[in-house]
């Protein structure tokens, strides 16, 4: 699903992630027209407040109890985003009752689809045997083992998130080679773990060339931890 944004808000566009912006297309284009994009940009934004009034709605709502009116930032756009009441298979239902084609399948959580029965028979059974244990669980063990297996793995660690998950992956890295600093990749995105919060999206004025790119640090990150390549260069 695609950000619309309104017309108002439509000539402040955030800059284009580095990946795009630093490579300038080599074949002949047509000249962009503002005034055609611009017009596109209307209508569009007309038929999305047109469609959309319950998710209206419940942003405004929402904005009542979460900030941005969302459970986490990344689900919030301008004007407010899509609000989802329920799905099964590859398909969403929003709270105006359009049926939406998920392509993000919950970056990849949910591949098997909404409501698989194997998944909801799974999830059922284990609903009456206990949900939460801060001990070990014959069943942690028995699906680390299942990924063993299928994927040829070694030792099994579990995380919360693909954010907790990065942050101990660069803990274990710095444990095991005595050495502090990264590499990661220019505009790429790696959760919210500050110290792979470098140059996700950096200003063009603060990114440096194109070939050694200027690491943009946030927070509290200690200059010169974290070096910052831009893609497809071996060279670098």
């Amino acid at each position: 699903m695609s950000t619309i944004t309104s017309p108002a808000l439509a000539t402040h566009w955030p800059p284009h992630d580095p990946a795009t912006w630093r490579s300038v297309p080599t074949s002949a284009s047509l000249p962009v027209d503002p005034a055609r994009v611009q017009a596109l940009l209307d209508s569009e934004w007309e038929r999305f407040a047109a469609t959309t009034g319950g998710s209206a709605a419940h942003h405004a709502r929402a904005t009542g109890s979460l900030p941005l009116g969302v459970p986490s930032s990344f689900q919030h756009w301008d004007p407010y985003p899509i609000a989802i009441e329920s799905g099964k298979g590859a398909w969403l239902k929003d709270v105006d009752g359009r049926p939406l084609l998920d392509l993000s399948m919950g970056f990849g959580a949910m591949l098997v689809g909404h409501l698989n029965p194997g998944v909801v028979a799974a999830v059922t059974q284990a609903l009456e045997t206990g949900t939460l244990f801060v001990t070990p669980s014959p069943s942690a063990t028995e699906v680390a083992e299942r990924f063993q297996r299928r994927f040829g793995l070694g030792l099994v660690r579990f995380a919360n998130s693909g954010t907790e998950a990065t942050m101990y992956a660069v803990r274990t890295a710095r444990a095991y080679t005595h050495r502090h600093a990264i590499v990661k990749i220019e505009g790429g995105y790696h959760g919210g773990y500050d110290g792979l919060a470098v140059s996700v999206k950096p200003a063009v004025a603060e990114a440096g060339p194109e070939g050694f790119p200027t690491p943009v640090v946030p927070f509290d990150v200690e200059a010169g931890t974290v070096h910052v390549v831009p893609y497809n260069n071996l060279e670098r």
